[in-house]
């Protein structure tokens, strides 16, 4: 299957997508497990497959999309990645802030 997102590089935060694309977004720690606690796409709660991965609906326009993340261990480092069946990229990658534990990014559908 093919990865859905490229990356926009003046904002590494923002992502394009074809309307309709269905990516899937998982989290994963170096040291240990990362559970999704809450997942928002365009305002609305999206439910995760299991603890660990979205799959998210792109509709046209801005998708805005917040992961609530809750790792094993509070200093570990934590990527959000994109999987596609054998394909996967890493679109982000960042310490874990206890006081800050929600990661925003936008996805541009056209």
């Amino acid at each position: 299957m093919p990865l859905k997102l490229v990356r926009n590089f003046g904002n590494p935060r923002q992502f394009s997508a074809k309307a309709g694309s269905r990516p899937t977004v998982a989290v994963r720690g170096r040291k240990g497990p990362v559970v999704l606690r809450q997942v928002t796409l365009r305002g609305q709660p999206v439910a995760p497959q299991n603890p660990r991965s979205v799959t998210l609906d792109v509709a046209p326009g801005i998708n805005t999309l917040r992961l609530l993340l809750d790792p094993f261990d509070s200093t570990d480092i934590i990527d959000i990645v994109e999987e596609a069946g054998d394909d996967s990229q890493i679109l982000d990658c960042h310490r874990f802030d206890p006081s800050d534990p929600v990661s925003g990014y936008r996805i541009l559908g056209s």
